[in-house]
């Protein structure tokens, strides 16, 4: 640095100005990034771009420049890497200064790329001028990734030029700095610690004996070496010995009900990829690998497929000793010196954990193994706390992690990984002080596991792990025009459209009785949104213009909205519908009672022409069961709206078995009728969806007490057993033809998942194999429903060898299936639909896990969706509710934008799509209830729920929450319930009590309308349109829309009957406060 402004200065002949020029460019508020002759530099020809390339750069260094010439021709990069490291949260530009004494004035494309995130790249282009000059780097194009405009995590910056441009000149690389500016504000947020998790070294064979667990009578020992891992455990089990019952994993899976040995490996640290392994005394073993798979181009999980190892069970006076031996890369062990592994031993009823926790599987749970060639030695180390600082107008996130030590040996070095909740890594060496630092992170929603790694002098290790959960606001993204699911493209303007100059739906002439009926359910929707009566007029030339425009893709559509004008072309029926359907979002977005519609331009159509929802909320029961609740057949159509029609879906499996009437079957009482069913089908049709039917049968056939006589004396053990008799059959068809013929369908369900699972039972029943009574059962069901016009679906995991198809050897079952059955893979969809697909078949993926089908496994789908629950959210896990996997409602939106979007290039994860706010913004969209009338407070927090009112209200505005003690969650069964309780466990009723007399309910359920309140981050219920932050506490706002607003209401009171009934009453209501629109 010195050199260069020396010899700057004495070209302009100013050494007087020395000392204040040098203390100018030293200053505190300028980095360099460049230092001449030490940096490294690199200038390369890019001949992998084009082979006749043959341009070769020379570089040389001078005191004050790096220089390079180049000759021949083809685009050459001159490189920097970066090593100095920038503080997060400062606004800095990148400037560089450049020589260049040729005429050609070549353009030069700068590209910056960063340490933190592979994939992130910024660009910006200049023209390099004759003379030295300063640019300053002006992003013009980027790669999505984790990058930082403040330049933290940078890595290299890279010059590249044609070399033929730049001619005989001399490109001169003078300075690369950052000029700072002023620090960026930051919010700090304390991650939660989820867990420590228990470390331990493993030696090389040769050793002595390194027992690295002990639990009871069961010790864990195990060496290594370059290619194997070793592992001895040891268990005495008493007299009796290890309980081993299960000799065939072929026809009883229940290997867990034996006094089993689990081993669980992730060699990655990933949290995605894991190795789980699971024997008994007898060496009879079952395992499920999660690995990538070339072909699927992604990380598959295959079950009991082949896992390299060797095992030597014995047992001797009730000891049993296993030892096992496992190559080192069939557990993916890179060049990390520790992997994440997990040890259970059952004994009885007691499991022994290596590192203890509830759920055994993920591999954020393991414990940590450490390859060490010696003991680290004494020292310790702990990561205690995590912060988390977010800066304005920056993506990425600074974590700060408290680090205590002790005795950690001089000389020693640290690394920190860090893995993300989307399953990615990040390495950098530290420096070990109370504070560890990583800047320029990225801020994902989940579990974040971190990892402090020290090695001493001689390469042995000693590693701390720590799981930390970060948990983001849900942005409020509530002034935005929201199309759902995203569309491909929209472009919003100024200004609006409104309806109530003419309030007019204009069809074309002669417009087809389609085209009439979707003006029809628009018009009725419209209505309910702005209080206009929309007329429908043929041959009109205002207000909403909706007509077919054949052509483009099937399904889609374009919307137009400019101040003078409204017009939605289809390019089919369908299309036009979804059209209709953007614009009434499109006017919801503004979450208030409008008649304009904004100024917006959108053309969308569907990747995924079948786009599904399979709902079990009110039928699959268990035996003798029913639905808690009844709030009749509207209530599942206001659903249906939001969360199917208005995500444009058009395929909807609804298992109603347990709650809709069956007219063959008298003797089941259903809630809803068959003039409900027949209501159902035509509200769906109306709206292009597709009501499938669906009934369990053979397997999980708990809706059908049996009633034939014959068939009961018959004897069979399992229900399944009873299909080997087409007497079964007289039992099933005509139920599930009633719901067909109420619905009108096309198309009907029947189960069959899971056939005599974990059952310990013979190959054969009655001298036949009993996949074949599968395979004759579900054919002559293909006959009868191909004999009555209907194509009927199956589930997919009873065909194939990676998931239960592997019992009773089920995968044959396709050998002779019928082909006119649909195949719903519900697992592993990144094997098992290219594999059913191969066969023959026609697949849709809707699957009960929250994962999406790959891109490489695409074409062999024609539909996709999730199995759904429950109607909002209901999973606990350790007596917490559990935010993302099962928030049903938001699962399924997540599905419908896949099969809306599949073929967008990026998706995000289900953590990430519900952080973005969008999807969240939709939904809430939604509740807003529209009413006539001043908004005015009733009650703030009352002390009594019996609230005076005397008065007429267009709708009642409630801030609530739910107070419940710690234990009541494990206490109850609350995860047993979900699916009788399907709207929500019930904390009470508001009662809407007239003056005439007559009441209305407003149901309050757990989880529907109330969520607990001191959890932050948890996803807001369903019928929520905000929240009211006071302190610590949250209340989620929920509006109800008054159906008799001529009639005076007296009180409101809250009832908690139902709750004592089923005896949860220690959950209680916390008012904030009420609000009603008044009406004069």
């Amino acid at each position: 640095m010195w050199r260069y402004i020396m010899h700057f200065l004495k070209k302009m002949g100013l050494m007087l100005l020395v000392v204040s020029c040098f203390i100018t460019a030293a200053s505190a508020g300028e980095v360099e990034l460049l230092n001449i002759g030490k940096s490294k530099t690199a200038a390369f020809c890019r001949k992998w771009e084009n082979k006749e390339w043959n341009a070769v750069p020379t570089k040389k260094t001078t005191s004050d420049a790096e220089n390079f010439t180049f000759n021949g021709i083809g685009r050459c990069t001159v490189s920097l890497i970066i090593t100095q490291k920038l503080a997060d949260g400062v606004k800095r530009e990148l400037r560089y200064v450049i020589a260049y004494d040729g005429d050609s004035e070549p353009e030069v494309l700068v590209t910056l790329s960063y340490s933190n995130d592979k994939h992130a790249t910024l660009q910006s282009k200049f023209t390099l001028k004759k003379g030295e000059h300063e640019y300053i780097f002006k992003p013009n194009s980027f790669k999505r990734g984790n990058y930082s405009f403040d330049f933290v995590n940078l890595k290299t910056v890279a010059f590249t030029l044609y070399a033929e441009k730049i001619g005989k000149g001399t490109f001169s690389l003078r300075r690369v700095y950052v000029k700072e500016g002023d620090q960026r504000k930051g919010t700090v947020t304390a991650l939660k610690k989820t867990g420590e998790r228990k470390c331990a070294e493993i030696f090389p064979a040769g050793t002595s004996e390194n027992i690295f667990f002990k639990s009871g009578s069961t010790t864990l020992s195990g060496n290594w070496d370059a290619e194997t891992l070793r592992l001895c455990a040891k268990t005495d089990f008493g007299t009796t010995g290890p309980k081993t019952e299960v000799r065939d994993v072929s026809r009883n899976i229940n290997i867990w009900h034996d006094d089993a040995t689990e081993l669980f490996f992730s060699g990655t640290n990933d949290n995605n990829r894991y190795i789980q392994y699971v024997f008994n005394s007898a060496g009879i073993e079952w395992s499920s690998v999660r690995i990538y798979d070339v072909i699927a181009a992604c990380v598959v999980t295959k079950t009991n497929s082949v896992f390299e190892h060797k095992l030597k069970p014995v047992v001797e006076n009730g000891i049993a000793t296993y030892n096992i031996e496992i190559p080192l890369k069939s557990i993916e062990k890179g060049k990390q010196k520790f992997i994440g592994f997990q040890f259970c031993q059952h004994v009885g009823k007691e499991v022994r954990v290596f590192n203890p926790t509830k759920r055994f599987v993920p591999p954020a749970n393991y414990g940590i193994l450490v390859f060490n060639k010696k003991p680290f030695g004494p020292g310790s180390a702990k990561l205690t706390e995590c912060k988390r600082t977010d800066f304005a107008g920056q993506d990425a996130s600074t974590f700060e992690f408290t680090c205590k030590s002790n005795g950690i040996p001089e000389g020693s070095r640290a690394i920190m990984h860090l893995t993300f909740p989307d399953n990615t890594i990040h390495s950098e060496p530290v420096t070990l002080s109370d504070k560890i630092i990583l800047s320029g992170m990225k801020n994902l929603p989940g579990t974040y596991c971190a990892y402090l790694e020290i090695l001493n002098t001689a390469g042995n290790s000693l590693v701390t792990a720590t799981n930390f959960q970060n948990l983001k606001e849900i942005p409020d993204r509530s002034g935005e025009i929201i199309i759902f699911p995203a569309p491909k493209k929209i472009v919003c303007g100024e200004g609006s459209f409104s309806l109530a100059n003419n309030p007019v739906i204009s069809l074309p002439e002669k417009a087809t009785d389609r085209t009439k009926l979707t003006a029809k359910v628009i018009a009725e929707r419209l209505k309910r949104i702005t209080g206009l009566d929309f007329r429908i007029v043929e041959g009109g030339k205002k207000g909403i213009m909706l007509r077919i425009v054949p052509g483009g893709h099937e399904q889609g559509y374009t919307l137009k909205v400019t101040p003078l004008e409204c017009r939605i072309d289809g390019n089919d029926e369908p299309g036009l519908y979804y059209g209709c359907v953007s614009l009434v979002q499109s006017l919801l977005s503004a979450r208030k009672q409008t008649v304009s519609i904004p100024v917006i331009s959108v053309e969308d159509w569907p990747d995924m022409k079948k786009r599904c929802i399979a709902f079990y909320c009110a039928g699959v029961l268990g035996k003798g069961a029913k639905p808690a609740e009844d709030r009749g057949i509207d209530a599942l159509l206001n659903w249906l709206e939001k969360y199917v029609a208005d995500s444009k879906q058009n395929w909807a499996v609804m298992d109603l078995s347990c709650s809709a009437q069956i007219k063959s079957r008298p003797d089941l009482i259903r809630q809803y009728t068959n003039e409900d069913l027949i209501k159902l089908g035509n509200w769906c049709r109306e709206r292009f969806i597709e009501p499938i039917p669906r009934f369990q049968l053979g397997s999980h056939n708990t809706w059908n007490p049996e009633v034939n006589e014959k068939l009961k004396k018959m004897g069979f053990k399992y229900t399944e057993d009873k299909v080997s008799t087409p007497l079964y059959d007289t039992t099933v068809f005509p139920p599930i033809m009633d719901h067909v013929r109420a619905l009108k369908a096309k198309y009907v369900h029947i189960g069959g998942d899971e056939w005599w699972l974990n059952q310990n039972i013979s190959y054969e029943l009655n001298g036949v194999p009993r996949y074949k009574i599968v395979t004759d059962f579900w054919n002559r069901c293909a006959a009868f429903f191909k004999a009555n016009g209907i194509r009927p679906i199956i589930h997919g995991d009873e065909l194939t060898n990676t998931h239960n198809g592997r019992y009773f050897d089920g995968y044959r079952i396709t050998e002779t299936l019928s082909r006119d059955f649909i195949i719903e893979v519900w697992c592993y969809p990144e094997s098992v639909c290219r594999e059913l697909a191969g066969k023959g078949f026609e697949i849709a993926a809707i699957l009960t896990s929250t994962t999406l089908v790959p891109e490489s496994e695409l074409k062999f789908i024609n539909g996709f969706g999730y199995n759904i629950y429950h109607f909002n959210i209901y999973r606990f896990l350790d007596g917490k509710p559990y935010p993302v996997a099962h928030s049903y409602f938001m699962q399924n939106m997540y599905a419908a934008d896949f099969a809306w979007n599949a073929f967008r290039k990026e998706h995000k994860t289900l953590m990430e799509f519900v952080y973005n706010g969008y999807a969240m913004a939709a939904h809430r969209m939604e509740n807003v209830q529209h009413a006539s009338g001043k908004l005015k407070k009733i009650a703030c927090s009352p002390q009594k729920l019996q609230i005076p009112v005397n008065g007429k209200y267009g709708k009642f505005v409630f801030a609530q929450t739910v107070d419940y003690p710690d234990e009541i969650l494990k206490k109850y069964p609350f995860n047993a319930m979900n699916r009788q309780w399907f709207y929500g466990a019930p904390v009470g009723d508001w009662n809407i009590v007239y003056d005439d007399g007559t009441m209305e309910k407003i149901p309050v359920r757990f989880t529907d309308n109330v969520i607990p309140a001191e959890n932050k981050f948890f996803l807001l219920a369903l019928n929520s349109v905000g929240e009211i932050i006071d302190g610590e506490r949250r209340y989620n706002v929920s509006e109800w829309l008054n159906p008799h607003p001529e009639k005076t209401i007296r009180e409101l009171k809250f009832d908690t009957s139902l709750a004592k009934k089923i005896k949860i009453q220690e959950m209680t209501l916390d008012l904030k406060n009420l609000s009603g629109t008044v009406l004069e």
